[in-house]
């Protein structure tokens, strides 16, 4: 993750933005600590599933008060305006985010109990990863990044360029035929949706064969061992048709 971000990234920017991930896993571990929840298969599947979307927000946050520090801006004055300018959509880009996860929440049952573990992570995670970018990435910024890139960093960055120059040309193109754009993407999405609904059958959990099965023989209570021995043998012979049967049924 590191190493992706210094490469789209000033360095400092890359490294502070970078360290929000520790610290918003830190705290959610802290906060599952006291909640009673522990550290299971679904907890860290939880951790990995959020592992690139904790890091958006000190993106944001960062790449805005660097633009301000090469604005000409103190360092102070920099991080309060950087991180105050972004508030509103990085929030609600964070919402978002625990919006889409709030529904596993409502799930009743044997299957959401064990299901609840990963909404409760991922939105503890997403909640502490904002405190980190409001609260202590400014600080950080504030004090350890620099005023401007320098002439090196700069020569070294000018492939990273060449593909902004072409994203941003072809955004503009989308943008000039937003109504053609919409309505086409719209149109894609209708006929996707008719086509599922038509041809598609929604299953929630597939069949499969059970590798393993168990048998309960109840004899009467004055059974001695020979009898039960018979029983246990009539049984297997019956299952082992039968499981042929399947296999000849299915060859």
């Amino acid at each position: 993750m590191l190493l992706i971000l210094y490469t789209f990234l000033e360095s400092r920017v890359a490294f502070w933005a970078a360290m929000g991930i520790p610290f918003s896993f830190l705290l959610a571990l802290i906060i599952m600590y006291y909640m009673g929840m522990s550290l299971n298969m679904l907890s860290m599947f939880a951790l990995i599933l959020v592992l690139g979307i904790v890091v958006d927000d000190a993106i944001v946050v960062a790449e805005n008060v660097f633009r301000y520090r090469e604005m000409g801006l103190s360092s102070a004055e920099a991080a309060i305006a950087g991180a105050d300018e972004v508030g509103l959509p990085v929030t609600a880009a964070i919402a978002t985010n625990i919006a889409a996860f709030l529904p596993l929440l409502m799930i009743a049952g044997i299957t959401g109990k064990f299901m609840r573990v990963i909404p409760q992570v991922v939105i503890l995670t997403l909640l502490a990863s904002l405190l980190e970018a409001f609260l202590i990435l400014p600080s950080h910024l504030a004090e350890f990044v620099k005023d401007r890139v320098d002439d090196a960093n700069k020569e070294a960055r000018a492939w990273f360029r060449h593909i902004r120059d072409a994203y941003g040309n072809l955004l503009e193109a989308f943008l000039n035929r937003r109504y053609v754009i919409f309505f086409g993407l719209c149109g894609v999405a209708l006929v996707t949706i008719v086509t599922a609904a038509l041809t598609m059958e929604f299953v929630f959990m597939g069949k499969y064969d059970a590798e393993q099965f168990m048998i309960d023989i109840i004899n009467p209570v004055d059974s001695n061992m020979d009898e039960t021995d018979r029983v246990v043998r009539e049984v297997e012979k019956i299952e082992i048709c039968k499981i042929w049967g399947i296999v000849l049924s299915n060859g």
